[in-house]
């Protein structure tokens, strides 16, 4: 008796889910090895208070915990313990899905609730664009299955979403560098880590003519994915891997190469592996399948409304505002769609915070960042699987002030009070014996330099950034 025939598109559901596991394998294994400085009881901003304090407002106002905040640590509090066993369970389980075909729903379901667990109480370090791409692609992936081949339309809409977004975003929001394609002229040194590709692609002629190919990707490319969705899969992973090749932007790449994935049909992988990956058929659904057109059916109207709503919030259609709102609102902490757009406005200049520390008020040592330039001979090297949230934060913090900025004054106070967690945030700690008597933070203009000969960079000094800081009898800063 003939076996029953491979439901199509098993291999690229194969390849997505493997892809997945592995970002979640990257994702939770960075932030493990930044998560005590980070948010740990003597980190910037320890996740253990935060979720008292979101306790006891949330009470108050009569709010249901887990609409208003879907966290574990509602159950598990949110100390040492438990904040390490969410990242250690999160790594076990993408090891599930990387392997084990059998568990794959449960693997995932199971990252999901354990990235949506850290991403609530993590505070700004953990709410990029990629934390909630990851969040929503995880939580569509529950539903692609090739047993029911048009599921495959859950990560090609979040895929068209992303790219589409990326474009109109940039025209939208009146930019003068993006409508004049002078955009990448500050791109390569005014983005939140450049590394040494970036670098090497200012030197470069003919900026503008890859802002025109850029725009041709984000903005045309994607309909290719509703005609002939394998022509979108190669321009989308050239754009990708440019931008890993020039910064650094944690594991944002390879998930929005684990989305074109859903792109490509089996047949290039049979032939890609010279017929070696064949995948066996996943058991027959249940008689209830037809159940999962529910949850699709919402996120795809989801989607497409969103799609519907990008432009100008001035010129954004009412009825599809309040009906976008009504339908995800009481759903929207669970991250399960969300809007997209990097770089809307560019940036055209870099401020770089630096931050010092003094026993006397006199003489004054610099704090070294893993990833953020230093002096003008510095140019960081690419963070590879590592997403540095501190470094990212800094860059954020400089675009603002330090009153718009309050985890700034926090890590400023443990690095008063010597805290080893947050200490080994820093590539380089000037005061290894004991924490300074003071802090300041100044701001430096970098810029890269014409002649590498004289430096990387060229840096000239702006000001102070927030006011010198000590720590009083009751050990807060002052």
């Amino acid at each position: 008796m003939e076996s029953a025939p491979e439901p199509r598109g098993a291999e690229t559901v194969w390849m997505f889910r493997r892809a997945l596991a592995f970002v979640h394998l990257w994702a939770f294994g960075s932030l493990w090895t930044q998560l005590d400085g980070l948010i740990g009881p003597q980190g910037i901003r320890p996740a253990g208070e935060f979720v008292e304090r979101a306790r006891a407002a949330l009470t108050e106002q009569g709010d249901s915990l887990w609409t208003a905040l879907p966290t574990l640590a509602w159950f598990t509090g949110a100390g040492p313990t438990a904040l390490h066993l969410f990242c250690a369970g999160g790594m076990l389980a993408a090891l599930v899905l990387l392997f084990v075909d059998a568990a794959s729903t449960y693997a995932l379901a199971t990252l999901y609730l354990l990235y949506l667990s850290l991403f609530g109480i993590a505070s700004e370090f953990l709410h990029y664009q990629w934390d909630i791409l990851l969040l929503e692609v995880t939580f569509a992936a529950l539903f692609y299955t090739p047993r029911i081949p048009r599921t495959v339309w859950l990560p090609r809409l979040i895929a068209f979403k992303l790219m589409f977004s990326a474009g109109v975003v940039k025209l939208a929001s009146g930019d003068p560098t993006w409508r004049d394609l002078s955009a990448l002229d500050f791109h390569y040194w005014t983005q939140p880590i450049p590394h040494f590709g970036g670098w090497l692609a200012w030197q470069m002629p003919g900026h503008a003519v890859s802002c025109v190919l850029m725009f041709a990707i984000e903005l045309g490319v994607p309909f290719l994915i509703f005609i002939r969705p394998y022509w979108a899969f190669w321009p989308f992973v050239a754009l990708m891997s440019m931008m890993a090749a020039t910064g650094n932007y944690g594991f944002f790449h390879l998930l929005s190469v684990t989305l074109f994935l859903s792109l490509v049909p089996d047949g290039k992988w049979r032939k890609w592996s010279r017929g070696r990956l064949v995948r066996p058929a996943p058991p027959s659904p249940p008689r209830w399948a037809h159940a999962i057109w529910l949850p699709i059916g919402w996120l795809a109207l989801l989607s497409v409304l969103h799609l519907g709503m990008l432009g100008p919030r001035r010129a954004r259609p009412a009825a599809l505002v309040s009906a976008y709102q009504t339908l995800v609102g009481p759903f929207d902490a669970w991250q399960m769609e969300n809007a997209y757009g990097l770089f809307a406005s560019m940036t055209t200049e870099r401020l770089e915070i630096q931050l010092e520390g003094s026993d006397d008020g006199v003489t004054w040592k610099k704090y070294r960042f893993k990833y953020k330039p230093f002096d003008a001979h510095d140019l960081p090297l690419p963070a590879l699987f590592h997403m540095p949230r501190l470094d990212w934060q800094m860059w954020f913090a400089a675009l603002g002030t330090y009153r718009q900025n309050a985890w700034f004054m926090e890590f400023q106070r443990r690095i008063l009070e010597g805290s080893p967690a947050v200490l080994d945030l820093l590539a380089e700690n000037p005061f290894p014996d004991a924490p300074p008597q003071r802090l300041r933070a100044r701001t430096e203009r970098f810029e890269f330099a014409d002649d590498p000969h004289d430096g990387v960079w060229t840096v000239t000094p702006v000001g102070p950034y927030s006011p010198e800081v000590s720590l009083n009898r009751t050990g807060s800063g002052e």
